[in-house]
């Protein structure tokens, strides 16, 4: 199955999520985890803040192109942290995919308390075209999200464009977001990847306090090295503005190893 059927963030994931070539995928045991740790540093008008993300998944394979996943993520903002449990089912028949996921953290103070993810795609060729929803239930907000992507296979390499529409309430504020994803895998130890997403609403979709949902961009970078067939590490660089007065930068650094 592609990676980019098996997990998808909403946006960003994003964010979703660049994995293993196919040289190195035949020896993969079918079991694998994931732990990963983020700093994102953010300037908010004239304040400046420091938020940090954690997260660790286990993931299955069933049989080709199906599988499950959970995982937990915590998330700190100033001296608060959530945490929050997710899990999600992918599966294919014939060209069909399909992707189900949803995340619970009860009582959090900013990450989605519930949310829910369906998607499908068709393949045709060395192209797959999904379309899903996305609810999120934040403390003070909600957000509904339809989405609409094609994505191109090159061998072990995909080349995406993403589009995001939809609003979030109270305060009924307009998201209108294209992104823009490569990652180049060519079956070596090395694989590299890039995103970039411009339009409206975009840091609504993260419930970032102070943000008034107008225009602004993210982008970010990575690379993973395998250190064996089981083994490898990811590095995340990213940037990002919403107008007037938003701006942020992250590093994170993963790890995957398979049993």
């Amino acid at each position: 199955m592609h990676e980019a059927t098996r997990k998808r963030r909403a946006l960003l994931w994003a964010l979703t999520n660049c994995w293993v070539g196919q040289s190195w995928a035949q020896q993969a045991p079918p079991y694998s985890i994931d732990a990963a740790t983020e700093e994102a540093r953010l300037s908010i008008g004239a304040r400046d803040v420091t938020w940090w993300t954690n997260t660790v998944q286990l993931g299955a394979r069933l049989a080709p192109g199906s599988g499950w996943f959970v995982g937990a993520e915590s998330q700190k903002r100033d001296r608060d942290t959530d945490v929050q449990a997710n899990g999600g089912w992918y599966g294919k028949s014939g060209p069909w995919r399909w992707l189900g996921q949803a995340s619970l953290a009860p009582g959090a103070a900013f990450l989605p308390r519930f949310g829910l993810l369906p998607q499908v795609g068709y393949v045709a060729g060395d192209y797959e075209v999904q379309a899903g929803l996305v609810y999120k239930s934040f403390a003070a907000a909600r957000l509904r999200l339809a989405t609409l992507g094609i994505v191109k296979y090159v061998g072990d390499s995909e080349y995406e464009l993403h589009l995001a529409h939809g609003t979030s309430t109270p305060l009924s504020r307009r998201i209108q977001v294209a992104t823009l994803r490569a990652q180049v895998d060519l079956g070596g130890p090395w694989s590299y990847g890039a995103s970039a997403s411009a339009g409206r609403g975009l840091y609504d979709i993260l419930n970032v306090p102070g943000v008034s949902g107008n225009s602004g961009w993210s982008a970010t970078l990575n690379a993973r090295y395998r250190i064996g067939p089981a083994v490898s590490l990811r590095l995340d660089l990213g940037a990002g503005h919403e107008n007037p007065d938003f701006h942020e930068r992250r590093v994170g650094l993963s790890l995957r190893s398979a049993f």
